[in-house]
């Protein structure tokens, strides 16, 4: 997947409503097979996919709904959250001592799908593209909305592959989350939780404004890094 960060400035006739927001963030998290003694992934009929992770990785995946598994063999695959079964695979609390009993108790049931895409897939047959993808309530952002925050525009950033770009502050509505309500939205980083946007705070207190774009260059070019 190329990612490129150079789309222009938009003009005052690229943008439409403005809407006020605040963002969390999340991300696949990536770590290694263990060859014995680990939690195997398993699908929605309680098969193993493959790949076994330690206890605390696969709970740590279970709560971002992506991994990214470098494998004994070689090369990486990406699994997604495809639902969850019965019964709790393992126990998170040792993890997540804080986490509500609620949302625990449904983590530790999560299971796994091999994502079409490699840094995972989002959803209405959206790829996940680190720091363009958005998780919105489809309530208020129809999934395939493109946003343009003005606050990201000139932030660097470290792509997986160790190169830096700039960004050009526009994003892209291609998921949706339980928790993602209202003017709350949610920032994929790809496969780090290091955050580089100064808008990105994980508190509802702390808002930012974002743009509704209607240039349709913009939006065919974000639409086909996500298809």
């Amino acid at each position: 997947m190329q990612l490129t960060f150079d789309l222009p400035v938009p003009k005052k006739s690229d943008l439409s409503k403005q809407q006020t927001l605040w963002s969390t963030y999340y991300y696949a998290h990536p770590c290694k097979e263990v060859a014995s003694g680990g939690l195997p992934l398993w699908n929605s009929g309680n098969k193993p996919l493959g790949p076994s992770l330690s206890q605390k990785d696969w709970c740590l995946a279970a709560m971002e709904g992506t991994v990214a598994v470098k494998l004994l063999k070689g090369g990486v695959k990406t699994y997604n959250y495809s639902g969850k079964g019965e019964p709790s695979q393992t126990s998170c609390k040792a993890v997540f001592p804080n986490l509500n009993a609620a949302v625990l108790a449904g983590t530790e049931r999560v299971r796994w799908k091999e994502s079409k895409g490699p840094f995972g897939e989002g959803a209405g047959g959206f790829l996940l593209v680190p720091y363009r993808s958005l998780a919105v309530d489809r309530t208020v952002i129809k999934l395939g909305t493109v946003l343009y925050v003005d606050a990201a525009r000139g932030i660097k950033i470290t792509l997986p592959d160790g190169t830096t770009k700039t960004h050009d502050g526009y994003f892209f509505a291609a998921d949706v989350g339980g928790a993602i309500k209202q003017a709350h939205v949610d920032t994929f980083l790809g496969i780090t939780n290091s955050n580089p946007f100064s808008h990105v705070k994980s508190a509802p207190q702390h808002t930012f404004n974002a743009s509704i774009v209607v240039n349709k260059e913009a939006i065919a070019f974000l639409k086909s890094e996500h298809a």
